[in-house]
């Protein structure tokens, strides 16, 4: 006699397959996207120079970039990025800070990686609320 595949199921497989449903519905978050801060930044005053700072023990050419920045939003984090494009590359910082309402804050950064001779120089400061 010739075997044949049973298609038979097991009698508690018609009635897990909704509580697995279900299961998975009530672990998966209700916001699939990422979550902001309620912090919105604006930037003012921003102003880059050639100087000199003082890196790992020596003197060391490179761009200060300062710039104002306000949260114009609820208390929350910003994440901020100042870059600058010269003829030698481009470089960057960032940081994420916490901001209450209304908080304004001066921050300075350095980059020390263009030399004294770097020419055609941009810098521009972003922020937007971070993400968790």
């Amino acid at each position: 006699m010739k075997a044949t595949p049973s298609t038979r199921t097991h009698p508690l497989s018609a009635c897990a397959a909704p509580f697995l449903a279900a299961a998975v519905l009530m672990l998966a978050p209700d916001n699939c996207g990422p979550v902001f801060s309620a912090a919105k930044g604006k930037t003012s005053n921003m102003t880059w120079a050639k100087t000199t700072r003082i890196v790992n023990g020596e003197f060391d050419a490179g761009l200060e970039v300062k710039v104002t920045v306000t949260n114009v939003g609820e208390e929350g984090f910003l994440y901020i990025r100042s870059e600058c494009t010269t003829s030698e590359g481009e470089w960057s910082r960032k940081q994420d800070l916490l901001f209450d309402k209304g908080e304004t804050r001066a921050l300075t950064y350095f980059l020390h990686e263009p030399t004294i001779n770097a020419e055609n120089i941009e810098c521009r400061v972003g922020v937007r609320p971070k993400a968790d």
